[in-house]
This record gives C-alpha cells, sequence and structure tokens, in this order.
C-alpha cells in the first residue's frame, strides 16, 4: 500500500464531504456507509490475495465528521470481511456513534469488486443509550454499487435505508415507521437544553430522500407526527394529540437551490400559555425558497394561515445575510385573535376581563435592510367590551401608518387616523372621537386637537405626545380642558348625590415617565361659580398594585347655596374658601391629609344657615347649639345668621384631629353667629377616627353608605 497522502488523496475523491456545515452534514452522513466498503474496496484492489490482511487507522478527520480507531479485517478464503469503528463524531444528531461493528459473513470480491450478501450492523447511540442492530447486502464497483439496510426494529418502529451510486452520481433513501419519540430522546438530541420539558410522547413516520453528483443537488422529506402529546412539570405549557404533517423538497441547478416546505398541525390542541384547539383553527404553513450558493442571495414566499385567525403572506430578499427587502401582508379576525392570544395573559391583572367581540385588522409591513421601515393597520369595525365596565368602544375604526423616519423635505407624510363612534370610561358615557397623530420611530404626535364629547360638555385634548417608547425612559406629555361638563349629569352616571352647575377647567400639561404621572402647573376647575385648583399633583406606582397619589388643593369663593342646596343637608348661603394640603391617597384611599374649610375674610355675601345644617354640623362636631334665643324657640326659625363658618380636619394614623372657625370654651366655633336671629355651634370632639366620621357624613348627607372614595382600576 502507498503512503498516507495517496489514501488521503483516494478519500477526497471516493468520498467528497461537504463543509464543516451542519446544515450539510446529512448527505456525509450517508456517504459514510460508502465510505466504509469503499475503503475496503480499495485495500483488496491494492494487495495481492493473501490468507489474512488486517488494518488500522487511529484518527481520520474530514470536515465536520471525525473517525477514530477504525479496524478492518478480509479472510479472503472464509469470504469474510469486517470493519469496526470505536468512534464517529456527527454535528447533528445523533452527534455520537460508538461501538460500532461491519461483518460480512458471506462476501465476494476480485479485481475492482466487493460483494456481501449476508452483512451485519451493530451500533450504539450513547446519547439515547440505545442500540442498533440489523442486516444490509452490498453490490460495490468502481463504477457502480449499491448498499441496502434491510428492515430493522428500532425505537419501537420499523427501519429501512438504502444507498446507491453511479460514477460520480449517488442516491440515498431512508424511511422510518411509527417510531415513538419520548421526552428521554428529545432530551438527549435536542441542541439547546429543554429543562421545562416533563413527559413527552408521540409516534413518527418519516420517508427522506437525497441525490447527489457528488454534492447534494436534491432532497424529498416527508414527516408525520401524530399524536404528539407534551407538558412541563406544572401543566403550563403543553400539548395534547397534535397531529403534524410536514414535507420539503429542495433541488439544485449549478449554484441555485429552489426549495419548498409545507407545514399543517389539523388535530389537537395545545397550551403555550394560549389556549389553541387546532379542530377549530387548523394551521398551515408554505414556503418557497431560492438561494443563489454562489452570490449568497435568497428570495423568499411565506404563508401563514391560522383558520378564523390570521392570514400572512411575507416576501423577501436578502443578500449576504442582509434583508435587503421584506414586505408582510396579514389579515386578522381580532375577536378570535384577541382571545387565543391576549386574553390568557391579562388573567388575575388589572385588565381580566377585556375583550374584542368583533373587528378585523388588515396591516402592511415593510423591512429594509434588516431595519422596518413602514407600517399599516387598518382597524374595521372594532368593538372593545369589559365584564367590569371600566372601558367600552363601538365602531372602533383606524387607519394607522408608522414609518421609521421622517421622509423627505417636500413628501407628504401619511396621518394616523382613530376613532369610534360611542364608548364610555368607567360610567362616564362617550361620544363620536377622531383623532389624528403622527408616528415615527417610537414617538407619536397629536397633531391636531382632539374633542371628546362626554354628556353635553366636552374634553377637548389640545397636546398629546408619547416620545420614545421603546427606550427605557419613555415620556407622555398632556394637555387639554374641560368645557361645560353638567355635573348633575356627571354625578347621577357616578353614582353620586346630583350637584348643579357645570365642570370646566384647565389641564396645562401632564407628563408621565415610568412609573410616575405628573402634573406640571397648576389643574383649574371651575365649579360652584367659584374654583378648585389642584397643584403639586403626582401619582406614583400608577400601574402597579399600590398607587400613590398626592396632591394639593386650593377652593376659592365656591358658592355655598350651590354646593348645599342638592344634599339633603340643609341649606347655607355664603361663599367658601378652604384647601387640602399633603393629600396622600394609597391604593386610592386617603391616608394623610390636612383639610379646611371656611368663610372667606370680608366676605360680602349674605351668610345665612338652616335650622336642618345647624342640626346636622352640630352632629358633625359632636357638640351643641346656643345663642341669644334659647333652644326651645329655635323652631320658630328657619334660618339663622352667621359671621363665619370653619371646620378643618388632620388625617393622621386613621384618626381625624378636628378644628373650628375660631376657639371656644372647652371647643371650637363650627358657626359663630352674626346678626338676629343668632346661632353659635360649638364642637367638643377634637379627635374622632376616621371611619366614625364618614359614618356621620353619610347620616347627615342620607346617603346609605359613605366610604373614602375609591377609584376601580
Amino acid at each position: 500500500m502507498n503512503g498516507k497522502s495517496y489514501l488521503s488523496t483516494w478519500i477526497r475523491k471516493t468520498v467528497p464531504f461537504s463543509t464543516t456545515d451542519a446544515s450539510r452534514a446529512l448527505p456525509d452522513i450517508l456517504k459514510i456507509w460508502r465510505f466504509s466498503w469503499l475503503f475496503l474496496f480499495w485495500i483488496v484492489s491494492e494487495t495481492s490475495i493473501a490468507t489474512s490482511l488486517e488494518i488500522q487507522i487511529k484518527s481520520l478527520q474530514y470536515g465536520p465528521l471525525i473517525l477514530k480507531q477504525v479496524n478492518g479485517r478480509l479472510l479472503p478464503e472464509q469470504r469474510k470481511f469486517s470493519l469496526s469503528l470505536n468512534k464517529l463524531q456527527l454535528p447533528m444528531p445523533p452527534y455520537l456513534i460508538t461501538r460500532t461493528r461491519l461483518t460480512c459473513l458471506q462476501g465476494n470480491w476480485g479485481q475492482k469488486a466487493l460483494e456481501c450478501d449476508q452483512g451485519k450492523i451493530h451500533i450504539f447511540l450513547p446519547k439515547i443509550n440505545e442500540t442498533l442492530r440489523g442486516e444490509f447486502t452490498a453490490r460495490l464497483h468502481p463504477e457502480t454499487g449499491i448498499l441496502k439496510l434491510s428492515p430493522l426494529h428500532f425505537l419501537g418502529g420499523d427501519w429501512f435505508g438504502a444507498l446507491t451510486y453511479q460514477k460520480k452520481k449517488w442516491r440515498s433513501q431512508l424511511k422510518a415507521k411509527q417510531v415513538l419519540l419520548q421526552d428521554k430522546l428529545i432530551k438527549s438530541l435536542s441542541p439547546m437544553p429543554l429543562p421545562w420539558l416533563e413527559t413527552l410522547q408521540g409516534m413518527v413516520n418519516l420517508s427522506l430522500r437525497t441525490t447527489g453528483q457528488p454534492q447534494p443537488d436534491a432532497i424529498q422529506l416527508k414527516l408525520n407526527i401524530n399524536p404528539l402529546s407534551f407538558n412541563d412539570s406544572g401543566f403550563t405549557l403543553g400539548a395534547e394529540n397534535l397531529n403534524i404533517d410536514i414535507q420539503s423538497q429542495a433541488k439544485r441547478k449549478g449554484q441555485l437551490w429552489q426549495a419548498t416546505l409545507e407545514a399543517t398541525i389539523d388535530k389537537g390542541r395545545w397550551y403555550l400559555p394560549f389556549y389553541l384547539p387546532f379542530d377549530q383553527h387548523p394551521t398551515r404553513l408554505r414556503w418557497r425558497l431560492n438561494w443563489d450558493d454562489k452570490e449568497k442571495k435568497s428570495t423568499s414566499i411565506l404563508a401563514l394561515k391560522q383558520k378564523d385567525i390570521v392570514d400572512v403572506l411575507i416576501n423577501s430578499k436578502k443578500d449576504n445575510g442582509i434583508i435587503s427587502l421584506l414586505t408582510a401582508n396579514f389579515e386578522a379576525n381580532l375577536a378570535n385573535a384577541f382571545k387565543r392570544y391576549v386574553s390568557p395573559y391579562l388573567e388575575g391583572g388589572n385588565w381580566e376581563g377585556l375583550s374584542v367581540p368583533s373587528g378585523k385588522g388588515v396591516g402592511k409591513v415593510t423591512v429594509r435592510n434588516d431595519l422596518p421601515e413602514t407600517g399599516q393597520l387598518k382597524l374595521i369595525n372594532i368593538i372593545i367590551a369589559d365584564k367590569q365596565r371600566r372601558l367600552g368602544l363601538r365602531q372602533l375604526q383606524g387607519d394607522i401608518h408608522w414609518r421609521r423616519t421622517l421622509p423627505a423635505q417636500g413628501l407628504l407624510f401619511p396621518v394616523t387616523w382613530i376613532g369610534w363612534q360611542s364608548g364610555h370610561l368607567y360610567k362616564i358615557p362617550l361620544g363620536k372621537t377622531d383623532f389624528f397623530f403622527r408616528t415615527t420611530d417610537d414617538d407619536l404626535r397629536l397633531i391636531r386637537p382632539a374633542t371628546l364629547p362626554i354628556l353635553d360638555g366636552f374634553f377637548q385634548i389640545q397636546q398629546l405626545a408619547a416620545l420614545n417608547l421603546t427606550s427605557a425612559n419613555p415620556n407622555i406629555q398632556f394637555a387639554g380642558r374641560i368645557d361645560n361638563i353638567p355635573l348633575e349629569k356627571l354625578t347621577r352616571v357616578l353614582g353620586f348625590t346630583p350637584l348643579a352647575g357645570t365642570l370646566s377647567g384647565v389641564i396645562p400639561k401632564i407628563s408621565y415617565h415610568p412609573g410616575e404621572l405628573k402634573l406640571d402647573g397648576k389643574l383649574l376647575f371651575e365649579v360652584f361659580d367659584g374654583k378648585i385648583i389642584i397643584k403639586n399633583l403626582k401619582i406614583t406606582h400608577l400601574f402597579g398594585p399600590l398607587p400613590r397619589l398626592e396632591a394639593d388643593i386650593e377652593i376659592k369663593h365656591l358658592d355655598l347655596e350651590l354646593v348645599t342646596r342638592h344634599f339633603d343637608f340643609g341649606l347655607i348661603t355664603g361663599r367658601l374658601d378652604g384647601y387640602v394640603k399633603g393629600l396622600v391617597l394609597e391604593n386610592w384611599r386617603p391616608v394623610a391629609f390636612d383639610a379646611w374649610l371656611g368663610t372667606p375674610e370680608n366676605d360680602p355675601s349674605k351668610h345665612r344657615i338652616s335650622q336642618k345644617a345647624v342640626e346636622n354640623l352640630t352632629d358633625l362636631g359632636g357638640g351643641g347649639a346656643a345663642g341669644l334665643l334659647s333652644r326651645g324657640f329655635m323652631k320658630l326659625f328657619k334660618e339663622f345668621s352667621y359671621h363665619k363658618i370653619g371646620i378643618g380636619c388632620r388625617l393622621q394614623h386613621n384618626v381625624c384631629y378636628l378644628r373650628g372657625a375660631a376657639p371656644a370654651k372647652n371647643g371650637y366655633y363650627i358657626v359663630k353667629g352674626g346678626d338676629l336671629p343668632r346661632i353659635d355651634v360649638i364642637g367638643y370632639n377634637r379627635r374622632i377616627d376616621w371611619p366614625t366620621l364618614l359614618a356621620r357624613l353619610a347620616r347627615i348627607t342620607q346617603i346609605k353608605t359613605l366610604e373614602s372614595p375609591v377609584i376601580s382600576q
């Protein structure tokens, strides 16, 4: 025999291995069969007839394949020969083959020929701790040959393989029927860890055909897995009785490859964690690829259809691994898509119960040079509902346009439009509204004021900008005003005691940063012929489990007659000033504040108070009424004159510390009398539990229950 260089040259000519790319290794594995026997054939053809011949190769590596400790033995007189490989390392499953033995019990060879009628094969797969045993036949000649693997039983199924060649052309075939899939097998052969997988069971049927001359030029795959079931340890991820069917073909002409793939799941169900029954929503994926191996360019078309949920069509071009152009068109049934893919993630959260009963979405996305370039989405006849009635919209429509960058000067930029016919926010009805935005990169800006009808008034959004939305520090800015919302209708729909007047106000600027909403400036409301000004408003953890609100409130010149007319409290005339300093709400319930309500200094208005109001204020302060008239004569008067009214509460640790308009003996004046008929109301309780105070307010206003204000999330 000649030396190593001649052997290496012969191997390269006989077994032209591909590159180290694992995706191209399958034909190389099939060629191992040809190499094993042609190697013996080369030995025989180069060696004169002898009583016996033994060969050894300590190590051989070419591309991704590594052979170690190859031993061959020929017994010409007994027509027997054998080949053993201690280790074969592969770049793809099963990754490692050890203790491989090929033996021929009835063989024949002559000049340039090798035949085996009774061959046996023994292969151990350490990754799965399984042994493959079977029989084969071989007819190997320099120009033509055939190697057949007789049907054998492995992994619960039947396997058949064959390899033929004629000069440089070769053909291989592998079939498997009713092979059992188990979690142990999948975990062992998976290229990545699967710690979540607890159990897996399935049945596989496989057909694989390949041809080449000598590089692979055609591949045909048929794979069916039915049924397939798996789950994790907590049964939060899993599937049951899936029927998966995959068919793929690939052909090469010169440097050009054409490939197709079709995959279907039409039975079973999975929970990942969304629940999807494939009997109702069979899913089909189709893919066509054209690949230029020399230029490293490709074009592909991918179509995905999930019945009654979504249709997607993607056309793409790639150049040296970069997406030069991609367009994706899609159409979705938003009712089913929301139900199957969004609702499961809302369960147990703040927005559990939100649904989309009807609606359709049609869109398009383009990508250029690996970067998203444009996006468009049409929203058609969408209804949004909520079991807890926090939010509802009817006939939501929209035409959303997104661009990664602003257009060149002189070019038009498409406007985003979203609108609805009617809706509600909690119990507040919302009228027909249209919004017009410009959306670029991760910024969204309102380009014209939007007017939202509320009852008989309006809420006008003058500024709305959401900036850096995809960054770690998004910034949202808002400004607007409220015009002539009738308080009587608003309080009725909110379930409060009806109030008179209208609600108007200015919202100068509100900004939102992650976890914090802040008012920049003052929030002004015009109510009861006076003003309520909110300052230093800040809300932290707005969408968290324990939101916290801080604010200061200033009250100026409210008309007490308008305030008290619609309560069963008793009529009071005059003006009212006040404040709430250091207001803190946690989970929307008061935990601290310092509040004061009283008559303004030098108030020129008429000061009168009804007998009923006197009695209720007396009850509230836990004190008594006294004046120039005895209590027996109080019933002779329906109203009294007062000089000033005042009551304050400092809430701390669920206790309200009370004070009045002026000091009094052993107490404080809640009402300090004025002209005749004069009346004084003195309070003696300087501290009272907050729940007790709420109960008293409920009683004197004749409201069945009165609790700390709670805003549902």
